[in-house]
């Protein structure tokens, strides 16, 4: 179920993704009179601006949803629920491998930016955390634990110290 969940969270990443492109194709084509002329600076950073923003702003989308009502779009979708307190479960998505989007959108934004490079420097080891310690670190404790895995917590939820659960 949990897979699933995540498939659904990730495909309606996709589908919002295709849906941006075809906007910023569709701008484009009609600023560049069907692909007779070129394209203007502005209008083509219009065109990138709107699928940038797509990634950051989905995954706002679902923790607001994980905030207020416990649970992702998939997740309600296949009636599960997060258990835990609001901010955890705010913690629970940043920590999730779904979250390397953000992550990754984070230090995108900054290299074009232009960002100092001790910025750059933290959000790739906050990234790094993210994929490695947190996640590996907390799959060889909970093996130690020996009960974490059995009972259905990944490292994202055991780190938050959340729970998925089916709803009543």
């Amino acid at each position: 179920m949990r897979l699933l969940a995540v498939a659904i969270d990730a495909a309606s990443l996709l589908v919002l993704l295709l849906g941006g492109l075809a906007v910023a194709f569709v701008w484009l084509l009609i600023r560049s009179s069907a692909g007779r002329y070129d394209a203007g600076t502005g209008d083509t950073l219009i065109a990138a601006t709107l699928i940038g923003a797509i990634a950051p702003a989905w995954t706002a989308w679902q923790a607001t949803r994980l905030y207020r009502l416990g649970a992702t779009f998939g997740q309600a979708r296949l009636g599960l629920a997060v258990e835990g307190a609001r901010w955890r479960r705010a913690l629970r998505l940043l920590l999730h491998p779904i979250s390397l989007l953000l992550w990754g959108w984070l230090l995108i934004t900054l290299l074009l930016a232009g960002a100092p490079p001790l910025w750059l420097l933290l959000t790739l080891v906050n990234s790094a955390a993210v994929i490695f310690l947190l996640w590996v670190g907390a799959l060889l404790v909970s093996v130690a634990r020996g009960s974490e895995w059995r009972h259905g917590r990944l490292p994202h939820d055991w780190l938050a110290r959340t729970r998925l659960v089916q709803r009543s």
